[in-house]
């Protein structure tokens, strides 16, 4: 729960300490009246404001909360977020460069990198986390896949240690065979003592990149069971094991993940949404940040949640929402983005510069690499005449179609050895080639 409340003066704050008291009171007593009218109805609730009167509830309850209300006093909300999901095998270095020309303030997400990689390969991050550094693409969240805390410290130091990026995530969501199997990911949610200690340890290591965690509303270890939720009470038992090792931020999949019977792809739809769980974890964790994952395709669907109200109580409004398989499929969605939600000026680009801006990158990149993927690279172009605002639907078909067959017909090119700029020049060539007689001239020097 957020309450605004007029800033204080520097006079009133240094020596009006009356002020200062009550204004926390007032907070306290109408933070807790909230819980508990929630929890037992609002019969109770005179009798609870008849209570909070006395002045030794509101010493307790102040003793109590003293240490979230003087963060929300002093250290408020920051701007609604809007962020991109990690997605393996899709938001790679690449495709964030490329988003980057799109909006500038939309938080992308790295894929996600086990901690093991980073901490065996240390000498050889860009290959896991890209030429950060020569190619920023702030602001960026690495997220990271483990278990062991002292392994995953280490992780979260040496991406501080690389570059900028903005927080570092622990994936305690991935319902995949490989996290199942080695106990990480989803599995995570199932040994909240041990989550804990892994948080602990990975804000421990670092000096001033954020600590955040992404996971899903619970876990079924057996079968799904159509109709069936979580306990709620387990998803509360986790989310305090994780605000107690020092974590603020939480990004919540709104569905439950099952473990048997569901593939990846099938645990992002068959489970249903649930918002109104993440709702829920807002007002009764007013300390901490809550981010929504799951069914996002719209503006209209972000701001639904953004400053939400239930119709009879305050308002339980999340601190952002992450857009999944969405973003990749219409990335020129963001193209307004940043004046939307962030009062920064949208993007003046056109998709003819935004090519020729991710085909300078490509060349970069690849100058003095012997090995590299093609279809890696070209990627992040597949989509790039996708989504309601493009010019049609046939033309974006015939696009992609053309893309898909030089590809084909360059896989002799798919691992490229030799120079790089020569190399790199093969990526122009092929969406240039892709785009002549499927996409009017017009089109490519419109303003996105």
């Amino acid at each position: 729960m957020i309450l605004n409340m007029a800033p204080f003066s520097s006079k009133s704050t240094l020596t009006t300490s009356d002020h200062l008291t009550r204004k926390l009171s007032n907070y306290v007593t109408r933070l807790h009246i909230s819980r508990f009218s929630k929890t037992c109805g609002t019969s109770h609730v005179k009798y609870v404001i008849n209570l909070a009167k006395s002045s030794v509830l509101l010493l307790l309850l102040n003793h109590l909360s003293v240490k979230i209300c003087l963060s929300r006093l002093f250290n408020p909300m920051p701007s609604p977020i809007l962020s991109v999901a990690p997605m393996i095998q899709w938001t790679d270095v690449h495709w964030r460069y490329m988003f980057r020309g799109i909006s500038a303030k939309t938080t992308v997400y790295t894929e996600m990198t086990m901690s093991s990689a980073l901490v065996h390969h240390a000498e050889e991050l860009h290959k896991f986390l890209g030429k950060a550094v020569e190619h920023p693409c702030s602001p960026c969240v690495v997220q990271l896949g483990g278990m062991d805390p002292a392994e995953l410290g280490e992780a979260a130091y040496l991406c501080e240690s690389y570059s900028a990026f903005e927080a570092i995530n622990l994936n305690c969501g991935c319902p995949s065979g490989k996290a199942k199997k080695f106990g990480f990911g989803a599995e995570m949610m199932l040994n909240p003592d041990l989550t804990r200690r892994c948080v602990y340890e990975m804000k421990r290591r670092v000096s001033s990149s954020d600590v955040t965690v992404k996971c899903r509303l619970g876990i079924y270890e057996e079968e799904f069971v159509d109709g069936a939720n979580t306990d709620y009470n387990h998803l509360v038992k986790f989310i305090g094991a994780v605000a107690e090792a020092g974590c603020s931020s939480m990004i919540v999949h709104a569905r439950d993940c099952v473990l048997r019977g569901l593939s990846p792809a099938q645990n992002r739809s068959v489970p249903p949404l649930r918002p109104d769980v993440v709702h829920a974890l807002a007002a009764d964790f007013p300390e901490m940040n809550f981010h929504l994952n799951g069914g996002i395709r719209s503006f209209e669907d972000i701001d639904r949640h953004l400053s939400r109200s239930d119709g009879e109580g305050p308002i339980y409004p999340l601190a952002g929402v992450m857009v999944g398989r969405k973003a990749y499929d219409d990335p020129f969605m963001f193209s307004t983005a940043d004046s939307r939600y962030y009062d920064h000026p949208d993007s003046s680009a056109t998709r003819a510069g935004l090519l020729e801006r991710y085909f300078d990158y490509v060349e970069d990149y690849v100058d003095g690499i012997n090995y590299f993927n093609l279809s890696k690279l070209i990627q992040p172009c597949r989509n790039f005449f996708s989504g309601k605002v493009c010019y049609g639907d046939r033309e974006n078909k015939l696009y992609k179609q053309k893309l898909d067959s030089l590809i084909k017909e360059h896989a002799k090119h798919a691992k490229c050895k030799g120079n790089g700029d020569e190399e790199g020049a093969i990526v122009r060539e092929i969406v240039l080639e892709a785009i002549r007689d499927t996409i009017p001239d017009s089109f490519l020097h419109e303003t996105i």
